[in-house]
């Protein structure tokens, strides 16, 4: 399995929405990112060429996330046993592409959120 690091996942409107209902529920909530996360499982180790191909098609970037603060990070990603739609279509371009050895492409979201203080386990935030 081969995790790739994307780009945002929502727009800046979206994610201060979301951002204003967290800090409602949550004041000690300072910030938002969430960015998406692409799970890949190969029959083989990916070539050079073959990773550029897949990093191009899932538009990847790789960013470094500086947290002066606590950063608590949440994964959503599909149930287990389950195919998103999502993935059958994106396996099937990575395919198509000449990506034979890809077996399936997933995809994720990773949300960190800062807060000013270190968030009890126990605590429940509902939006």
């Amino acid at each position: 399995m081969i995790i790739f690091d994307g780009g945002p996942c929502f727009s800046d409107f979206r994610k201060h929405k979301l951002l204003s209902k967290l800090q409602a529920a949550q004041p000690s909530v300072l910030s938002l990112r969430a960015n998406y996360k692409y799970f890949v499982d190969t029959v083989v180790t990916l070539s050079e060429r073959q990773t550029n191909v897949l990093e191009s098609l899932l538009n990847c970037r790789n960013q470094t996330i500086a947290a002066d603060f606590a950063t608590h990070l949440f994964w959503v990603v599909p149930r287990l046993g389950t195919i998103s739609a999502w993935s059958s279509k994106a396996t099937d371009i990575a395919r198509n592409c000449g990506l034979d050895c890809v077996l399936r492409v997933e995809r994720g979201i990773a949300f960190s959120i800062a807060t000013s203080i270190t968030l009890d386990r126990s605590e429940e935030i509902t939006l």
